[in-house]
């Protein structure tokens, strides 16, 4: 008898253990959920201010990877790049977090574009003076 109140105690513990598992996992889901929502929409309820800010950095995203050539090349490579721009919007510095070919075509082609369009609200212009960009391919 006292066997089988172990292995009922033991049998308890582990659907116990299991259950516990089984939240914890469906919790770390959910977090990975709404980390990734975050990073593929930063605004989920934008200001015109934030639209006009992802709308201008869409548009450097895309300026710069038509700049590119040999798109096949990059494949599997990341950059990360600061970019400076004057109040007039004309590049004034560019930093690069590696040294690989993508961040090297990346770089040259930033500065051969020289300039990028600015809003015409100063606002929003002023917030677009030192970019964050990652590139990947």
């Amino acid at each position: 008898m006292r066997f089988v109140n172990l292995f009922v105690l033991y049998w308890f513990l582990n659907i116990s253990s299991a259950t516990a598992e089984v939240d914890i996992v469906e919790k770390e889901k959910q977090g990975q959920k709404a980390a990734l929502e975050d990073i593929l929409n930063p605004f989920p309820n934008p200001t015109p201010e934030e639209s006009e800010i992802s709308k201008y950095a869409g548009i450097y995203k895309e300026t710069i990877q038509s700049a590119l050539p040999k798109k096949e090349s990059y494949k599997g490579a990341e950059c990360r790049l600061t970019i400076q721009l004057s109040p007039e919007g004309l590049v004034t510095n560019v930093d690069m977090d590696i040294q690989n070919r993508l961040c090297r075509s990346a770089f040259n082609a930033i500065w051969d574009i020289a300039e990028f369009p600015l809003p015409l609200d100063n606002k929003v212009a002023s917030k677009l003076t030192n970019i964050r960009l990652t590139l990947s391919y």
